[in-house]
């Protein structure tokens, strides 16, 4: 199994303490947070084994899920899920697997940047066409 580690920021923390059950046996969680809002499933208790990281006030709630190698190199369905939560989770490692998020992230930016300059170009040159 490898361990796959990342940081969640306040906002999607919740949403990872709901979706255990996806993960019931290999996900551990953040300890609560004395100021936390919600409250921890009863059942879940048991997960919430990880103390919090307060040296990071964007991402203090440090997730980790143990997964078989596979999942994590060949799954895409399973990276499309993680790296769908965008800033919203910092991954730690495997270091691979943070690569690949910030090179989709890069990817992404690169498109909408050269999209909207296209667009930008266009418009302008119409607009300079115009009596």
């Amino acid at each position: 199994m490898t361990v796959l580690c990342f940081r969640c920021n306040e906002q999607m923390f919740p949403f990872f303490m709901a979706g255990s059950a996806r993960f019931p046996s290999q996900m551990r969680l953040s300890k609560r947070h004395l100021n936390d809002p919600w409250r921890h499933r009863q059942e879940a208790e048991a997960l919430h084994q990880i103390a919090l990281d307060l040296s990071d006030p964007d991402h203090p709630y440090p997730v980790e899920i143990r997964l078989p190698p596979w999942t994590l190199r060949e799954d895409v369905d399973f990276r499309r899920w993680l790296f769908g939560f965008g800033d919203a989770i910092y991954i730690e490692k495997p270091e691979e697997l943070r690569i690949m998020q910030v090179n989709q992230a890069r990817r992404l930016m690169a498109t909408i940047a050269a999209k909207a300059e296209a667009e930008n170009a266009a418009k302008l040159k119409a607009w300079e066409r115009q009596p």
